[in-house]
Protein backbone atom coordinates (compact mmCIF):
# COMPACT_ATOMS: atom_id res chain seq x y z
CA UNK A 1 0.00 0.00 0.00
CA UNK A 2 2.98 2.29 0.86
CA UNK A 3 4.41 1.58 -2.65
CA UNK A 4 1.24 2.48 -4.19
CA UNK A 5 0.88 6.27 -2.43
CA UNK A 6 4.61 7.02 -3.31
CA UNK A 7 4.04 5.77 -7.37
CA UNK A 8 0.98 8.01 -6.99
CA UNK A 9 2.93 10.91 -5.31
CA UNK A 10 5.51 10.50 -8.25
CA UNK A 11 3.63 10.57 -11.24
CA UNK A 12 1.30 14.00 -9.77
CA UNK A 13 4.78 15.53 -9.26
CA UNK A 14 6.00 14.56 -12.96
CA UNK A 15 2.80 15.08 -14.60
CA UNK A 16 2.80 18.60 -12.77
CA UNK A 17 6.53 19.76 -13.72
CA UNK A 18 5.62 18.74 -17.34
CA UNK A 19 2.83 21.11 -17.14
CA UNK A 20 4.62 23.81 -15.43
CA UNK A 21 7.01 23.24 -18.50
CA UNK A 22 4.48 23.89 -21.39
CA UNK A 23 3.45 27.43 -19.08
CA UNK A 24 6.89 28.69 -19.21
CA UNK A 25 8.06 31.74 -21.66
CA UNK A 26 9.88 30.42 -24.31
CA UNK A 27 13.14 32.17 -25.73
CA UNK A 28 14.29 31.62 -29.59
CA UNK A 29 17.25 33.43 -31.47
CA UNK A 30 18.44 33.72 -34.77
CA UNK A 31 20.98 35.57 -36.92
CA UNK A 32 19.96 35.83 -40.62
CA UNK A 33 22.14 38.00 -42.90
CA UNK A 34 21.28 40.28 -46.17
CA UNK A 35 22.29 41.91 -49.06
CA UNK A 36 23.50 41.98 -53.03
CA UNK A 37 23.49 38.74 -54.58
CA UNK A 38 22.30 36.96 -51.60
CA UNK A 39 19.32 34.71 -52.51
CA UNK A 40 17.50 35.96 -49.15
CA UNK A 41 17.82 39.48 -50.62
CA UNK A 42 15.51 39.70 -53.27
CA UNK A 43 15.12 42.76 -54.79
CA UNK A 44 18.10 44.84 -52.37
CA UNK A 45 18.16 48.29 -52.94
CA UNK A 46 20.27 49.69 -50.60
CA UNK A 47 23.72 49.32 -52.64
CA UNK A 48 23.46 52.80 -54.06
CA UNK A 49 23.78 56.44 -52.70
CA UNK A 50 20.52 57.37 -51.10
CA UNK A 51 19.70 60.73 -53.15
CA UNK A 52 16.10 60.93 -52.78
CA UNK A 53 15.42 60.34 -49.10
CA UNK A 54 14.97 57.13 -46.95
CA UNK A 55 15.03 53.30 -48.60
CA UNK A 56 13.44 50.71 -47.40
CA UNK A 57 13.80 47.20 -47.86
CA UNK A 58 11.15 43.78 -46.09
CA UNK A 59 12.97 40.50 -46.13
CA UNK A 60 10.89 37.71 -46.92
CA UNK A 61 9.42 35.80 -43.66
CA UNK A 62 12.31 34.88 -41.17
CA UNK A 63 10.66 31.60 -39.37
CA UNK A 64 10.88 30.15 -35.88
CA UNK A 65 11.89 26.99 -35.29
CA UNK A 66 9.31 25.89 -33.05
CA UNK A 67 6.22 27.92 -33.48
CA UNK A 68 5.13 30.14 -30.40
CA UNK A 69 1.84 29.64 -29.12
CA UNK A 70 0.57 33.48 -29.47
CA UNK A 71 2.27 36.72 -31.07
CA UNK A 72 6.07 36.94 -29.58
CA UNK A 73 7.58 39.87 -28.75
CA UNK A 74 11.10 40.15 -31.59
CA UNK A 75 13.81 42.61 -30.58
CA UNK A 76 16.31 42.95 -33.46
CA UNK A 77 19.72 44.53 -33.62
CA UNK A 78 22.51 44.94 -36.60
CA UNK A 79 25.72 42.41 -35.75
CA UNK A 80 27.32 43.70 -38.66
CA UNK A 81 27.39 45.95 -41.76
CA UNK A 82 28.70 45.79 -45.40
CA UNK A 83 29.32 49.20 -46.53
CA UNK A 84 31.02 51.32 -49.46
CA UNK A 85 33.05 54.77 -49.57
CA UNK A 86 30.20 57.11 -49.04
CA UNK A 87 31.44 59.88 -51.95
CA UNK A 88 28.51 62.15 -51.69
CA UNK A 89 28.29 61.72 -47.77
CA UNK A 90 30.88 61.44 -44.86
CA UNK A 91 27.06 60.29 -42.86
CA UNK A 92 25.85 56.69 -42.51
CA UNK A 93 23.11 55.80 -41.02
CA UNK A 94 20.59 52.81 -41.38
CA UNK A 95 18.32 50.85 -38.85
CA UNK A 96 16.36 47.65 -38.24
CA UNK A 97 13.16 46.81 -37.07
CA UNK A 98 11.09 43.52 -36.71
CA UNK A 99 7.71 43.74 -38.94
CA UNK A 100 4.64 41.70 -39.45
CA UNK A 101 5.02 39.29 -36.18
CA UNK A 102 2.93 36.31 -35.44
CA UNK A 103 3.42 33.08 -34.09
CA UNK A 104 4.85 31.58 -36.87
CA UNK A 105 7.84 34.28 -37.55
CA UNK A 106 8.39 37.75 -38.48
CA UNK A 107 10.07 40.33 -41.21
CA UNK A 108 12.86 42.64 -41.02
CA UNK A 109 12.90 45.97 -42.19
CA UNK A 110 15.48 47.89 -42.87
CA UNK A 111 15.45 51.65 -43.00
CA UNK A 112 18.54 53.21 -45.24
CA UNK A 113 18.82 57.04 -44.10
CA UNK A 114 22.49 57.56 -45.68
CA UNK A 115 25.29 56.14 -47.04
CA UNK A 116 25.57 52.67 -48.52
CA UNK A 117 24.91 48.84 -47.77
CA UNK A 118 25.78 45.85 -49.69
CA UNK A 119 24.95 43.89 -46.76
CA UNK A 120 23.32 43.06 -43.30
CA UNK A 121 24.03 40.99 -40.42
CA UNK A 122 21.00 40.86 -38.12
CA UNK A 123 20.71 39.14 -34.75
CA UNK A 124 17.48 38.62 -33.66
CA UNK A 125 15.34 36.93 -29.78
CA UNK A 126 11.52 36.40 -29.84
CA UNK A 127 10.20 36.28 -26.59
CA UNK A 128 6.54 34.28 -25.45
CA UNK A 129 4.00 31.85 -24.69
CA UNK A 130 4.93 28.42 -25.75
CA UNK A 131 1.30 27.58 -25.30
CA UNK A 132 -1.96 30.18 -26.65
Amino acid sequence: MRHAFWVACAVILVSSAASAADDRPVIQTGVKSFGLNQPDSPDWALQNLLRGGPTIWTSPPVLFAQPFGTKPTVSVAIAGIESGANLDSDRFGFSVEPTDVDASGFKITIRGMHGVLYGITVTWLAYGANKP
